[in-house]
């Protein structure tokens, strides 16, 4: 058969499966017996068909499971008929957190992040289909004000916040490789000098979630490792935030709105001795006068102190001029 032929017959299977109000019919019954089966097996999978056996002949009965499943039926029919695609966009990785616009519901990878997300919670053995190695590293600062922080890096794909790092790459030699390789690429004019630069491992965690770039499930074997450098100063780029350490663990953190993508270093600061809390600062030279810190971080304050200063200058200058 040629595509349009097939594509017809398929049709014709789809809108031969009466609605939830009439009774079901034999699969072999359907239009195209040597097809019928395959196409009512593939439609199972969207929870749209009510499927039972005949006591008597044992033969499998179909209908529309609802009356609204009997429509998308009905409207799926009519796609397949004309040759065009319900979802779209599946070159294009990432996915995003609701609300939601009509392009992003109908992306292939935001249908299949929910489609993987349901079966992963649905089935206790579900297996990732997808296994990657990564390294994330873990850079912290210390301010006189602000107490510790940590970089946490914006990924545009998964539209998250993570560590510095990503995945291993063809080429890469081990998961240090790998973290040198990440850090040169996301942070401005960072070359990595083994003269001052040290990376520290941490450990490896496994971590199975699902992918918010790919929306499928994935394995992750994390390699965590600490920067710590004799640097006086690292430029986090447009896309780095210093996130402080009260909020690194915390699971509902968000950094302007979008969630932290930390699973991993979560359960990592559960096998290092102390926590991530007991790791020292990346940069121990790296220290902010106490002003452009107040200023940055608590601007009230700042002017406030401001005013106060003046206004003392002020009362003494006009004293010596009034004697």
């Amino acid at each position: 058969m040629s595509g349009g032929t097939e594509r017809s017959a398929v049709a014709r299977i789809i809108r031969a499966i009466p609605p939830d109000q009439e009774s079901s019919v034999p699969v072999d019954g359907l239009p195209e017996p040597a097809a019928a089966g395959a196409v009512v097996t593939l439609l199972s999978a969207f929870g749209a068909l009510a499927i039972t056996t005949d006591p008597a002949t044992g033969a499998l009965r179909v209908r529309a499971a609802t009356t609204t499943a009997a429509l998308f039926l009905k409207s799926l029919a009519e796609y397949v008929e004309q040759n065009s695609a319900v979802l779209h966009n599946w070159s294009r990785i990432g996915t995003s957190e609701p609300p939601y616009d009509e392009q992003e519901i109908l992306s292939g990878p935001q249908f299949l992040y929910f489609m993987e997300r349901r079966r992963m919670s649905a089935f206790s053995d579900a297996a990732p289909l997808r296994s990657v190695r990564v390294s994330q590293v873990v850079v912290k600062r210390v301010g006189q004000l602000s107490g510790p922080e940590y970089l946490v890096m914006h990924d545009p794909a998964a539209r998250q916040f993570q560590l510095p790092g990503g995945h291993a790459r063809d080429g890469d030699q081990d998961a240090s490789d790998v973290a040198v390789r990440e850090l040169q690429e996301e942070l401005p004019g960072f070359v990595f000098d083994s003269s001052i630069d040290q990376l520290i491992g941490l450990g490896i965690i496994d971590i199975t979630a699902v992918s918010r770039s790919y929306g499928v499930s994935t394995r992750y074997q994390i390699s965590f490792f600490h920067l710590q450098s004799g640097r006086r100063s690292l430029l986090a780029g447009p896309g780095g935030r210093w996130l402080a350490e009260r909020d690194l663990l915390d699971a509902d953190a968000r950094v302007e709105g979008m969630t932290l993508n930390l699973a991993g270093l979560r359960k990592l600061d559960q096998t290092v001795a102390g926590g991530i809390a007991c790791l020292p600062a990346s940069l121990p030279r790296t220290t902010r006068s106490a002003l452009p810190e107040l200023a940055r971080r608590k601007p009230l304050e700042f002017w406030s102190f401001v005013v106060g200063v003046v206004g003392i200058v002020l009362t003494v200058v006009i004293y010596f001029i009034q004697d």
